[in-house]
């Protein structure tokens, strides 16, 4: 079995929807990779209501050759933390293989990207908001049997064979969400050149700015470019 590592930070969303009837909301993420157990769950970011910041470092094992076939996609769901209830904000999905895009036998250096958060996948929802993440993958491990990874949050100890996204449930609007995504990742820039172009460290400091999509790719052309939405 040939895999690889992906190692995630997710840094930080912005404008994304207001839930809080009072006060600002605690918001926090669930990290995972379909067709995987591998899940984790961000600290909550106090006090940042719709644009909450992480930093939030996470590590998964991807297999080659489900990445080759399409299998896994990677998860992205935002929360409000509640009293009683935890509120769905919406959600980020994207094929594990438009990540690899342009991977050598060595890996891949860090990219940060910025994509749009949807409501609820497949409803036709417009985009709200914008999260933003790092990832880099390390190069090719091969072993001679399959090892499980750490799961942080599932009970399960049997993977659940998920299918990927696929685009035939979703709306013309998330088609074209799914496009525009998979473009960001090919044209993204490398972790030095996007934080020389945010003036500033990443996590949406003062340094950010334009688009209300978070440092370093708001927009997938750097800070201060136009915004497409989600």
């Amino acid at each position: 079995m040939v895999s690889r590592i992906l190692d995630l930070t997710l840094i930080s969303a912005k404008e994304l929807k207001n839930v809080s009837l009072a006060g600002k909301m605690d918001v926090y993420a669930v990290v995972s990779i379909s067709g995987t157990t591998q899940k984790f769950k961000t600290t909550v970011g106090k006090d940042g209501g719709p644009n909450p910041t992480w930093n939030f470092p996470m590590k998964f094992t991807v297999e080659e050759a489900a990445v080759v076939n399409n299998c896994l996609t990677l998860v992205v769901k935002i929360k409000a933390a509640g009293m009683f209830v935890n509120r769905q904000l919406g959600q980020v999905q994207l094929p594990i293989k438009d990540l690899m895009e342009g991977i050598t036998a060595e890996g891949k250096p860090t990219q940060v990207v910025t994509l749009p958060v949807i409501r609820k996948w497949c409803s036709g929802d417009k985009p709200k908001g914008d999260v933003t993440f790092s990832y880099k993958f390390g190069g090719k491990l091969i072993s001679k049997k399959a090892t499980s990874t750490p799961n942080l949050s599932s009970s399960s100890s049997q993977p659940r064979q998920q299918e990927t996204t696929s685009t035939s449930c979703c709306s013309n609007l998330e088609k074209k969400i799914l496009v525009r995504n998979k473009r960001k990742i090919k044209r993204g820039s490398d972790f030095p050149t996007a934080m020389a172009n945010c003036g500033g460290s990443c996590g949406g400091g003062d340094g950010c700015g334009g688009c209300g999509g978070g440092c370093c790719g708001g927009c997938g052309s750097g800070c201060g470019g136009g915004c497409g939405g989600d």
